[in-house]
């Protein structure tokens, strides 16, 4: 698990990374979403 900590650190370093951030960032908030509403709910939310 990647937490948030680790993700604001990375930041920090690589400034010009912005694209591969933000995929850091949406991965955990999307697995979060997954562990707190479940697949099948966060599926439906999306369509």
């Amino acid at each position: 698990m990647v937490s948030r900590s680790i993700l604001f650190n990375y930041a920090r370093v690589k400034k010009k990374a912005a694209a591969e951030l933000g995929l850091s960032f949406l991965a955990y908030i999307m697995k979060r979403a997954k562990n707190i509403v479940g697949v099948k709910r966060l599926i439906a939310a999306m369509r």
